[in-house]
Order: C-alpha cells, then sequence, then structure tokens
C-alpha cells in the first residue's frame, strides 16, 4: 500500500470509530463569540479556553503540538498573519483519531499556540 493509500485507509478507519454524537458535538455553533475591533473593521473571536473546552468535551485524549524544523524549534512565521498578530506557529492537531496539520497566529508565540 502507498503513503496515500495507507493515509486515507487510515482516516476512514478513524472516522468510521466517531459517533454521530461527536461529530454533531464539533460541528454545533460556539455560544460565547466575541467581535474584536480591528480598527476599520471587526472580527468574531472565540477564545482559546472556550475551543480547548469543546476539544476536551468531544475527546479527552486529543492532542496538539508544534511541527519542529530540524534543530528541534518550532516552525515559526511572519507570513500571511491576520491584523494584529506577530507571529504564527505551524502544529499538528490530532481529535478523534485524525491529524491535520495547521497555523496559529497571535501576538506572541504563547498566544499563537
Amino acid at each position: 500500500m502507498t503513503d496515500p493509500e495507507k493515509i486515507e485507509a487510515d482516516v476512514k478507519r478513524a472516522m468510521a470509530s466517531v459517533t454521530e454524537s461527536q461529530w454533531k458535538r464539533l460541528r454545533e455553533p460556539f455560544p460565547k463569540v466575541q467581535k474584536l475591533d480591528k480598527g476599520k473593521f471587526s472580527i468574531d473571536y472565540i477564545s482559546h479556553a472556550v475551543v480547548v473546552d469543546r476539544l476536551l468535551s468531544v475527546d479527552p485524549t486529543y492532542t496538539w503540538e508544534p511541527l519542529l524544523d530540524d534543530r528541534g524549534f518550532p516552525v515559526l512565521s511572519t507570513d500571511n498573519l491576520q491584523a494584529g498578530d506577530t507571529i504564527g506557529v505551524w502544529g499538528r492537531l490530532t481529535i478523534l483519531g485524525t491529524t491535520v496539520v495547521e497555523f496559529c497566529g497571535g501576538k506572541d508565540i504563547e498566544a499563537a499556540e
């Protein structure tokens, strides 16, 4: 089996073990959407604590880890940031057996994670 075929098989197997109630809970709208004023416009914002609470309620074993460079440091970026962000970090989020690579931005490295 080639790598893409193995990945597809792993994803299908992981998704088959997820219950409809878990998917439903993940898709629910967030009740505490805040507005952040960015000068000429505002953006919807959901706090880190609210997102983590949702992830933990669906999958208490979820993980997030930064992608690391050859020296073992997190892969950081200052490209493609939203207004107000100064740093971004690439990471892997695994929930319900599925892993995705994602990009998070913030005012500093702690906020980006």
